[in-house]
């Protein structure tokens, strides 16, 4: 995101396809006056607004232009993929956290990852003998929350 400091006035030009209005802009943290044409969007800003725009530069004559535009649809910002990273990676550390408070200590290995449950140790479950079962799912409590495993929504 840019933070508009100057919007200057509009002005006709001839292009290839056909008159249109074109603007300069200045942005926060960059000295250079940024050309682009109006639309629908850029219609709407104001000094301080931030915006998304895609710098570019061009040599013409031996002097460097500086243009901008808006991304394309689809098209996502560097600043914008950082930021969905890193919510991204807060989301999963949360979920992370939940899913090692919901996992009893007994239910983990070595290494702190949940043992997974699948049909073979459910066979073996079955064999053991009711108190022996009993015993078993004692096991499988939070002792800080008695939650048991099977009630975790996931």
């Amino acid at each position: 995101m840019n933070k508009l400091t100057w919007i200057g006035q509009k002005k006709d030009v001839n292009t290839k396809n056909g008159l249109k209005q074109q603007f300069s802009i200045k942005v926060e943290g960059n000295d250079n006056y940024l050309s682009g044409f109006c639309n629908a969007v850029t219609d709407s800003w104001k000094v301080g607004d931030n915006v998304e725009i895609v710098i570019s530069s061009r040599e013409y004559n031996g002097k460097t232009y500086y243009n901008f535009n808006l991304p394309k649809k689809g098209e996502i910002s560097n600043d914008k993929l950082e930021h969905i990273l890193t919510k991204l990676s807060r989301l999963q550390f949360s979920v992370d956290k939940i899913i090692e408070h919901l996992t009893p200590k007994s239910r983990l290995t070595s290494v702190g990852t949940p043992i997974p449950f699948d049909a073979e140790s459910e066979a073996e479950f079955a064999k053991k003998s009711p108190e022996e079962q009993e015993e078993a799912k004692k096991k499988l409590y939070d002792t800080d929350n008695d939650i048991i495993i099977d009630d975790i929504p996931f």
